[in-house]
């Protein structure tokens, strides 16, 4: 029974970019590094047809020019929307900080719809899009300038892709898949990983179809598809590589750290990395979206009726999180939660869908309390997230705690500066936490604060309290309102509200239209 709609998934989409366009920040397009570069690279495109970005502010490469170290694809990605703002005029940043709510949204839409491709019923579907989209750090990342929204979008489209190209076997579906990868391989080279899943996918559907013994040639058919899919953009990725650093191998991280005199992937413990990234308080990836902790409760379930997308999802889990653990700033700091394992979010949630559709579900009424519980406490954290600037709490533990910063730094590469170690296994320094209490101050003075300074370098510490991160919520509308003091651009909330609500009250309608599927007629 074929469950998804356009209509539904159009409504879902204008549900959460209404939400995530009240909660969007354009203080963020000017304090994250990445962002910051990849304005500087579009303003190099777009002046003077070149690639460099202003002397001091990147990595020196191969002609004694400054480059940056970021990926060339979400550059190329925002160049259109560049172009457009500046021929018309517009504040590039005005037009620019929407595009992550916009792909965020996309996403969230495309969660529902990979489900019900799955054959879960529309209402199932919907459940799992809301639980990623309003509970996980999507929510955040919405807002957040850097590639991980893009990165997770492509590389979730990627495999859906696969996924439809096994059950219909059309070469456009497999094009696509590799067309979707090389594009979040050129906006983060480690996207590419995402091949060795999808090929796993790939080989254990076509052995459950036709045994093992008979599926290796179909197999590599379909590899040398994907590849020769894939091959323009690492031609793009590794000709970047070298007309920056001069060398094919070169992306700028290595280079970096080499000339501050550490190593990417020897100087840190691949135990530590996991426990960081899984269970510590200050970064492990369940405490920021606790609601995909139901993936150990659904995903056997989820293995049993789907097991080509069970290897796939599974072996994508294990791969990022290995390579970052291992990885010298597994942190990923200064950010929210895991930014490295963002990415995983959609294979984490999708399997939760299984949930809705068992007999737990449908005849345990403590088991959908526990859910609504957890769903609620993960809503909360995000509401934390999204109100309170991610650079708000370094500065308050580096001013307010005088917890200790290193800084990495080399002749002619940016300074890598992040807090000690420890700073990340002390429960008292939990972002969330810290987030929450400074949640609290900024809401006792929300609407009293004066003397603001809209911008300033966050190594300027001294002036902290006169800044606009500290001193407002982080988000656009109030942003303008503590700057100028309209009362007219805060009518912007309730006109949004309202859309969220037309957009929710259209989905319900929608998941009435057809019978709900049970598990004895699934």
């Amino acid at each position: 029974m074929k469950t998804h709609n356009p209509g539904t998934l159009f409504y879902l989409f204008v549900f959460f970019f209404a939400v995530y366009g009240l909660t969007c920040s354009v203080l963020n397009m000017n304090l994250f590094d990445v962002s910051i570069m990849r304005s500087e690279v579009l303003e190099a495109i777009f002046a003077r047809f070149d690639l460099n970005v202003p002397a001091g502010s990147g990595v020196i490469g191969v002609d004694g020019r400054d480059y940056s170290w970021f990926g060339l694809g979400s550059v190329l990605l925002y160049l259109p929307f560049y172009a457009l703002a500046k021929i018309s005029a517009i504040p590039p940043i005005l037009v620019l900080s929407t595009l992550n709510p916009i792909v965020s949204a996309a996403t969230a839409a495309m969660v529902c719809y990979f489900c019900s491709s799955m054959g879960y019923t529309r209402r199932s579907s919907v459940y799992v899009s809301l639980f990623y989209g309003l509970a996980t750090m999507a929510c955040y990342y919405s807002k957040d300038p850097g590639d991980h929204s893009f990165e997770t979008f492509f590389i979730l489209l990627s495999t859906l892709s696969m996924y439809k190209f096994i059950k219909s076997k059309q070469t456009s579906r497999l094009l696509l898949s590799g067309l979707a990868l090389g594009i979040a391989g050129l906006i983060r080279p480690t996207s590419f990983m995402l091949t060795l899943p999808l090929m796993l996918m790939l080989t254990v559907s076509s052995a459950k179809e036709n045994g093992l013994s008979r599926c290796y040639k179909f197999v590599v058919q379909c590899a040398a598809i994907l590849f020769f899919s894939l091959l323009p953009f690492l031609c793009v990725f590794l000709w970047y590589n070298n007309y920056r650093f001069g060398s094919v191998f070169e992306s700028g991280y290595s280079l970096i750290a080499s000339r501050a005199g550490v190593s990417l992937f020897s100087d840190t413990s691949l135990v530590t990395g996991l426990l960081g990234l899984l269970v510590s308080p200050g970064k492990g990836f369940f405490y920021y979206s606790p609601i995909a902790l139901l993936f150990f409760v659904s995903f056997k379930s989820f293995w049993r009726k789907h097991l080509e997308l069970g290897v796939c999802f599974l072996s994508t889990i294990v791969i990022y999180i290995l390579f970052f653990a291992k990885y010298l700033y597994w942190h990923g700091d200064w950010a929210w939660g895991p930014r490295f394992l963002f990415v995983l979010t959609p294979f984490l949630v999708i399997p939760i869908v299984d949930i809705f559709e068992s007999k737990l579900w449908l005849h345990n009424n403590s088991a959908r309390k526990a859910v609504l519980v957890l769903f609620l406490a993960s809503l909360a954290i995000q509401t934390v997230s999204v109100s309170v600037n991610a650079y708000r709490y370094f500065m308050f533990i580096q001013t307010e705690k005088n917890v200790r910063f290193t800084v990495d730094k080399g002749d002619g590469a940016p300074p890598v500066k992040e807090p000690v170690i420890e700073t990340y296994f002390n429960w008292r320094l939990s972002p969330i936490l810290v987030q929450a209490g400074l949640l609290y101050r900024i809401m006792l003075k929300m609407f009293t604060a004066d003397n603001i300074a809209p911008f300033s370098s966050t190594e300027e510490i001294s002036g902290t309290n006169r800044l606009l991160l500290t001193n407002c919520l982080d988000f656009w509308w109030h942003h303008i309102y503590a700057m100028n003091g309209n009362w007219l651009i805060l009518l912007v909330v309730p006109f949004l509200i309202l859309i969220a609500l037309i957009a929710a009250y259209k989905i319900k309608n929608n998941l009435h239209e057809h019978p709900v599927l049970t598990p004895a007629n699934y």
